[in-house]
């Protein structure tokens, strides 16, 4: 191969070298005079900034070794190579920045890099993942606590930058040891110390604890750091709840209500002791506007709930318990996963200390569990009325709550507001021309099968209809609750009780 003569050529065949990596074809220009400064004619970038622009480390490792290789070279837009490099993030830009600065590339020529409000080169390097160049810098005596005009020191700026847990802990580390000041600087409104409880690894944690806190400081903590704490089981629980001045309720109590009922009582207890007040707080101020409720299923559910009872903070979690209704309805519709068994234990336990049920409860407990003993035990209970009648979608549920229902009234607006689908629900408790024909319309049963009834059944229910019409309007019955404390009273046999409230079908 032969050295191209035109500049314009030799100018094409290098930058090509250097976009396709090709080492090997710079180094065969190695005795060609002034070879390697040769730029780019339209943007003026040298062959190590085109290298740094396609990410190229054989090329660029290859062009940093040669010893008089112009590293300052400003391209048409004032930028050089470790301009560019920085600009980027990743091992990469880390690698060849660190390069470039051990090196002996001017740093201040990197005053064009777009740098966020009053970010130093150090800010600039932990915000962007650079490890390698982060800790140069440091080496070469970057203030370690300088603040950007929003007052985020580079601990911060390493906090918040997302790194793995392993470098981030050995970046901390290096950051004290170069003397950064924990107590210096905010974000989120929080310390450095609670930020890391949330959101770092333990031994950053663990790292932040020692260098904020000694034998003589108190501080004011974030209700939701202790939480996190006691939920962690940190070895830092105790000593923290020691050094706080003040409990600080943060912004978002709604946020901060289930981990009570998750922690261990040990903990739950240090709290109380310390900062019941704020418990109360967060009590008052839910509002259940969250779908998100877990911690109801878990097995700390009731022995948290039992321990609060039993404290002085009985008064704020009866009342937080009548609360509780607002939201009851959509996390019985998550609990897929849950038995009925464990459901009816912690609704009973509920109900002793005032839970209100509502029509939309009595709608979850049949999508979920069918006339099983937990709608059973709802419709014993005083039912709130809702704007909504998504209850009355169930054909048989309409039946066991409104006992004032009859099938001739039902039918009358049996479409749309009933949906035909769910007649078929009746068909075992019911035989009615106008219920079959509106289930043979739409498909559910062959009209052969179902206009054939038995004797027998056909009396019982004739009875059943009469007895319940006279039992309600001799009574004055209006609900639910009325009936069916009414029926358990009865000197009648189990058998006969069930076929008066549906629990027994006829046909």
């Amino acid at each position: 191969m032969s050295y191209p003569t035109n500049k314009v050529h030799k100018s094409a065949v290098l930058i090509a070298a250097v976009v396709q990596n090709e080492v090997d074809t710079l180094k065969y220009f190695s005795n060609c005079t002034d070879w390697y400064k040769i730029d780019n004619l339209e943007d003026g970038n040298s062959l190590l900034q085109i290298g740094i622009i396609h990410q190229k480390k054989e090329v660029c490792d290859y062009l940093l070794s040669l010893p008089d290789f112009p590293l300052d070279h400003e391209n048409n837009d004032h930028l050089t190579a470790l301009a560019l490099a920085l600009r980027g993030k990743g091992e990469f830009c880390d690698h060849i920045s660190y390069e470039l600065i051990k090196r002996g590339a001017s740093v201040p020529s990197v005053n064009t890099v777009s740098f966020k409000d009053g970010f130093t080169l150090l800010h600039h390097a932990l915000e962007k993942s650079l490890v390698k160049v982060s800790k140069l810098l440091m080496e070469l005596g970057y203030d370690v606590n300088a603040l950007t005009s929003s007052q985020m020191s580079p601990l911060w700026c390493c906090l918040d930058a997302n790194y793995i847990d392993e470098i981030e802990a050995e970046l901390v580390a290096a950051l004290f040891y170069y003397g950064a000041d924990p107590t210096i600087g905010t974000i989120y409104g929080y310390s450095t110390f609670e930020f890391a409880v949330k959101f770092s690894s333990f031994p950053v944690e663990e790292a932040l604890f020692y260098y904020t806190f000694d034998q003589y400081t108190c501080v004011d903590i974030d209700f939701e750091v202790l939480l996190t704490l006691a939920n962690k089981r940190s070895p830092f629980f105790h000593e923290t709840v020691q050094r706080t001045n003040n409990v600080i309720l943060g912004n978002s109590p709604m946020t901060q209500y289930y981990p009570l009922f998750l922690i261990d009582v040990e903990y739950l207890d240090v709290l109380i002791q310390k900062c019941g007040y704020a418990i109360a707080q967060v009590f008052a101020q839910v509002k259940f506007t969250i779908y998100e409720m877990s911690s109801f299923y878990e097995p700390t559910f009731l022995r948290n709930l039992d321990f609060l009872l039993g404290s002085d903070l009985r008064h704020d979690t009866i009342n937080f318990i009548v609360m509780f209704t607002d939201i009851f309805y959509s996390y019985f519709l998550m609990a897929v996963n849950h038995g009925e068994s464990m459901i009816v234990e912690n609704v009973y336990y509920l109900l002793s200390y005032g839970l209100r049920l509502n029509e939309l409860h009595l709608k979850a407990f049949y999508d979920r569990y069918g006339c099983g003993e937990l709608l059973k035990i709802a419709l014993h209970m005083d039912i709130e009325k809702t704007d909504s009648k998504q209850y009355s979608n169930n054909s048989l549920l309409v039946f066991l709550y409104d006992v004032n229902m009859t099938l001739e009234k039902y039918l009358q607006d049996s479409s749309p507001y009933y949906p035909p689908q769910n007649l078929c629900e009746l068909l075992p408790y019911f035989v009615h021309s106008k219920l079959h024909l509106l289930c043979q319309h739409e498909g559910i049963v062959n009209a052969d099968v179902w206009l054939s009834r038995p004797t027998v059944p056909l009396l019982v229910e004739l009875a059943r209809n009469v007895f319940r019409s006279y039992f309600i309007e001799t009574f004055n019955i209006r609900s639910a609750k009325q009936f069916y404390a009414l029926i358990n009273g009865l000197p009648v046999s189990p058998v006969h009780k069930k076929i008066i409230t549906y629990e027994t079908e006829l046909y």
